[in-house]
């Protein structure tokens, strides 16, 4: 067991291998994997002992999904895990979601956790694109889309409470999030190696469904503050 507990929400759809990738590079950064396994025919699986003592698999059949419903209840069964490994209903834990499409590199985990609670930020991430060589901290939305939480890898000081606006089916939910962690202490990309986003858009563009659905989140996005930074 970690300092502090770690758990993990991997949203999953159909992509064994991948997913089996994804989890085999987080094993050794954190404590728990909740995995969300959204309407997979076949129903996803992992490695019997991983299982038992590593990965919690949860079903959930809503297509087309709610990406941000999703993550929220990732979230919320992480919650649920560090208030019983810490015996109290206010624990302090990370708490990191990814796609089941990444590779999170060694030491992800240790230099994100850092860079965001010695800066008293409340979500972090690393770099979406390439490695930085110093933090950046972001207290302010603004139209930097280069540098932002990227939608497949990113990290929640779990006591802020955060959750995503579930009004983002599919995108802006991640964008949404990083903008309101902004003002409730700071979002902070950490340097270092970068967690790779193996297919990146593979749903979006493979279903129309989820392209046209993509475009009402970015109205819906500009309903709830204003502007959109793209």
């Amino acid at each position: 067991m970690t300092a502090i507990p770690r758990i993990a929400a991997v949203s999953a759809h159909n992509r064994q291998e991948l997913l089996a990738d994804c989890i085999v590079s987080l094993a050794s950064q954190c404590d728990r994997i909740v995995v969300i396994d959204n309407a997979s025919d076949p129903p996803l699986r992992v490695e019997r002992q991983l299982h038992r003592n590593l990965v919690l698999m949860v079903r959930d059949p809503e297509q087309p999904p709610n990406l941000s419903r999703l993550w929220n209840r990732g979230l919320d069964l992480a919650h649920e895990i560090a208030c019983h490994t810490c015996n109290s209903e206010t624990p302090t834990y990370d708490v990191a979601v990814f796609g089941d499409d990444v590779i999170v590199p060694t030491g992800w985990w240790d230099r994100v956790s850092e860079a965001m609670r010695s800066l008293g930020a409340a979500m972090g991430a690393t770099h979406g694109i390439a490695p930085l060589w110093q933090s950046i901290l972001k207290t302010e939305p603004d139209a930097d889309i280069m540098n932002r939480v990227p939608g497949w890898a990113w990290m929640l000081r779990g006591e802020v409470g955060l959750r995503l606006d579930e009004r983002f089916k599919w995108w802006f939910g991640d964008t949404d999030l990083d903008w309101r962690a902004r003002q409730a202490g700071g979002m902070v990309i950490a340097p270092g190696e970068i967690a790779i986003n193996r297919q990146p858009n593979h749903f979006t563009n493979a279903l129309p469904e989820l392209g046209a659905q993509a475009g009402q989140d970015r109205f819906a996005f500009q309903d709830k503050w204003g502007w959109t930074p793209w």
